[in-house]
């Protein structure tokens, strides 16, 4: 639906045809009942028609130009009471999706074409294109299934003896798409993690230099590791983060029934909870029932807590 950004036609009014295809399939894919249509169509127009309004001048930003969009459409919405309606939660978020999928569908085509500067007039345009061809494709570091919709939704979308590779933390998402063979990546043992550690951090120096790296590497959590393994505790959910936190700092290699026996009067379905932290890779549980998680990870939600401001203490440490 954005796409109309990138074109001198600034009003929804305009009949793009990559309008119409964009507009027409959001409808279809979240089942919006005529009248639901109309109140959009009303309210895109009126959005289109707002005085004084020119998208152009935001060429360099084009998360502004989404969130600009939204905000002007949820305020029409607003406007206009709705029984069918739950706040913007049915509406809002097809448009930004619609967005993000059109570019990642440009970026996947520009690539395996080689081709720049590749637009696209509908959401079937990976498969149009790409039907009769063999194709390996890598999906890295996917967080959202909505991408596995828009790249890979369907194995008929390529030629036979295509491959698709998607890389993830949250294994969630893949059994959300329906994904049944999947590789989960073990840590290195403990010679190949001497050798990258030795091939990253110790060449060319001497003994006193080790030890210094040794004992850094034992006592702080290096800046790019923790912002890398932060991303997943950042998408967790209040109480899920509460949960990773007291695992980090009281519970690592604890049994999980202590665990389930310590949250059961905080509402919480701790089981539930455990799960999630499973599927993210950032917890797993041992044969002998206990709940494990890496040394890294326990050194970042460590010093998580440590980061927390003191009026927003879930957990103290070393109170004296």
């Amino acid at each position: 639906m954005f796409t109309l950004l990138r074109s001198e036609a600034i009003r929804c009014t305009d009949t793009d045809r990559r309008f119409q295809d964009s507009f027409s399939e959001t409808c279809a894919r979240k089942n919006l009942t005529d009248e639901e249509k109309q109140k959009w169509s009303k309210a895109l127009n009126d959005v289109g028609n707002i005085a004084g309004e020119d998208f152009l001048r935001w060429f360099g930003n084009e998360a502004v130009k989404v969130e600009k969009i939204a905000r002007d459409v949820s305020d029409k919405l607003n406007a206009t009471p709705s029984r069918n309606f739950d706040g913007m939660a049915l509406a809002r978020q097809p448009l930004l999706e619609l967005y993000t999928a059109y570019s990642l569908i440009e970026q996947l085509l520009s690539n395996i074409l080689n081709q720049d500067g590749i637009r696209i007039c509908h959401l079937g345009m990976i498969q149009e294109r790409l039907h009769d061809q063999k194709v390996l494709i890598v999906l890295d570091d996917v967080n959202d299934v909505k991408q596995l919709e828009a790249l890979a939704n369907e194995t008929t979308w390529f030629g036979p003896g295509s491959r698709i590779v998607v890389t993830t933390e949250n294994k969630e998402i893949l059994q959300q798409h329906g994904i049944n063979n999947m590789y989960h990546v073990r840590f290195p043992s403990d010679e190949e993690a001497l050798k990258i550690l030795l091939g990253s951090s110790l060449r060319e120096k001497n003994e006193d230099e080790w030890k210094g790296v040794i004992h850094r590497l034992e006592t702080i959590l290096d800046r790019d590791i923790e912002d890398a393994i932060r991303v997943g505790y950042e998408s967790l959910h209040e109480k899920e983060q509460s949960l990773f936190l007291h695992i980090a700092v009281f519970f690592n290699y604890k049994e999980s029934d202590l665990v389930k026996a310590m949250f059961a009067d905080n509402h919480f379905d701790t089981e539930q909870g455990l799960k999630i932290l499973v599927n993210r890779s950032l917890i797993y549980m041992s044969t002998k029932g206990e709940i494990v998680m890496h040394k890294l990870l326990q050194q970042m939600g460590t010093q998580a807590v440590y980061r927390e401001k003191p009026w927003k203490h879930r957990i103290i440490i070393d109170a004296q």
